[in-house]
């Protein structure tokens, strides 16, 4: 699904790019890059039931650590000058794969406590829509940028295994906000630029285990995750 949006997006905008003619009032600028998202982590506790796998449901409670580790990515971005010289308006998207870890300590009643570590892997989607205040002029060879944005989160094909058994991995979309910066670099007199920035996003994301046999409630969750990565990006654009 994630791969589907990007390669619809990126049509998109290789359809713009062949309909209009570089000039020197160009007001879009299209960048694709590549990235490095630092890690995210955060805490939760959690209370569940081993119903599915006793003859009677066993009350237990978890305390949990979870982390989502760093990760390349790679993305696309569009921008539109609102103003010829100081204010954009950009929509961009980015992909990546996020690789993390729960480790944690379940404890039930009259036994001993059990300690849980497992694996995780997640498709990590953010959109990002917002303003861009350009602080250079515009026929400099060097643009600098500054923005706050709003973003659009979804964290999806979620796969996890505890103990040798594989689950369902529920995920929710989440919505957040950011401040980014940015700097464009003009090769010569071409419309290409050389392109790099960073952002840093603060949303909530959440996501359920589902453990019992019946499928009726979660065994694991949901496990509530704080996200607050900080992406370095680097790529090229082009100016119309």
């Amino acid at each position: 699904m994630n791969r589907t949006v990007f390669t619809v997006f990126a049509a998109l905008v290789s359809l713009t790019l062949a309909t209009h003619v570089a000039a020197d009032d160009s007001r879009w600028a299209v960048r694709g890059y590549g990235g490095y998202i630092s890690s995210v982590s955060d805490e939760d506790v959690d209370t569940f039931s081993f119903d599915g796998f006793t003859s009677q449901p066993v009350d237990a409670v978890a305390d949990w650590q979870g982390e989502l580790g760093s990760s390349s990515a790679f993305g696309l971005g569009v921008e539109y000058r609102v103003t010829p010289h100081r204010l954009g308006v950009e929509l961009s998207g980015m992909f990546a794969n996020l690789e993390g870890d729960l480790t944690g300590v379940a404890s039930v009643a009259g036994l001993p406590s059990v300690p849980l570590s497992e694996k995780v892997l997640i498709d990590y989607t953010p959109i990002y829509l917002g303003p861009n205040i350009h602080l250079l002029k515009k026929d400099w060879p060097v643009d600098l940028y500054v923005g706050a944005f709003g973003a659009w989160t979804r964290l999806a094909n979620g796969t996890l295994t505890v103990f040798d058994v594989p689950v369902d991995f529920q995920t929710e979309s989440s919505f957040g906000w950011g401040l980014s910066a940015g700097l464009d670099a003009r090769l010569g007199k071409t419309p290409w630029m050389i392109s790099a920035g960073v952002r840093a996003l603060t949303s909530d994301s959440s996501f359920a285990v589902d453990l019992s046999r019946n499928g009726d409630d979660p065994l694991v969750g949901p496990i509530e995750f704080d996200l607050y990565p900080v992406t370095v990006l680097a790529g090229i654009g082009y100016r119309f």
